[in-house]
């Protein structure tokens, strides 16, 4: 390669480098829906409903935002005057998944994991290691998670995308185990659930349900939801109509 067009190299990746960051610096309530708005052009859906989808992931942010921060002000005072007057030490308000949503897609590692997981999923498809399609990048939020954890925890880039895409496999992989058990259950055959949330505790719950099986009485037991609801004599409210 000549000087020259090592010269060029370096100004193009310079170049990448700031628009990246320019990009990451406007916040998650610009860069996600100018991400998902490229992707969704990238899917040849049109530019009309490119924007709007993007549009209306940035308006969801900002909404996120603005109930966080009213949860914060309005539950704050309250659990700090609760924590004094116990003596004891709170330092942590738990304001659910929202806020690890919101994080996850304002890391800057973001950026180069959603293309690297839906490369993985569509690379998986292709090997046919996996017969799941995860279409719900929203979700992604699990895997990016993840690769934020990893990246701070040891300061790699590197290895936070290996974890987040690991994760990602990993979650794919149990998607296919459990996609017969959740077609039955919800009626869609052919439906998985590739949540990190969720079918993460699918090996443990059928570890469970093993142990259980092999119990004498135990195993003859009938806890579902209607057995329950016969037992305590609770009745199915119908409608007057």
């Amino acid at each position: 390669m000549s000087a020259a067009a090592l010269c060029a190299a370096v100004d193009l990746w310079d170049g990448l480098g700031r628009a990246v960051r320019f990009v990451l610096d406007l916040g998650p309530s610009v860069m996600m829906p100018f991400i998902l708005a490229l992707f969704a052009l990238g899917l040849r859906q049109g530019a009309a409903k490119s924007i709007r989808a993007g549009l209306t992931v940035g308006v969801g942010f900002v909404g996120v935002g603005l109930v966080v921060k009213l949860l914060v002000e309005a539950v704050g005072p309250q659990a700090r005057a609760f924590s004094t007057a116990l003596d004891l030490r709170l330092d942590v308000l738990d304001v659910g998944w929202p806020v690890g949503a919101a994080a996850s897609f304002a890391s800057p590692i973001a950026l180069v994991l959603i293309p690297a997981i839906f490369l993985l999923n569509i690379a998986m498809l292709l090997t046919r290691t996996t017969r799941t399609v995860d279409v719900d990048l929203w979700n992604y939020w699990h895997f990016i998670y993840a690769g934020g954890l990893v990246e701070v925890a040891t300061g790699s880039r590197t290895l936070g995308v290996i974890a987040a895409c690991a994760t990602a496999a990993i979650i794919f992989k149990l998607a296919d185990w459990t996609a017969p058990a959740a077609g039955r259950h919800f009626g869609l055959p052919g439906v998985s659930l590739p949540h990190t949330e969720t079918v993460n505790w699918a090996p443990l719950m059928y570890a469970l349900e093993r142990i259980e099986s092999r119990i004498p009485g135990f195993n003859r037991l009938s806890l579902d939801p209607e057995a329950i609801r016969r037992r305590l004599g609770l009745r199915r409210l119908r409608s007057s109509a």
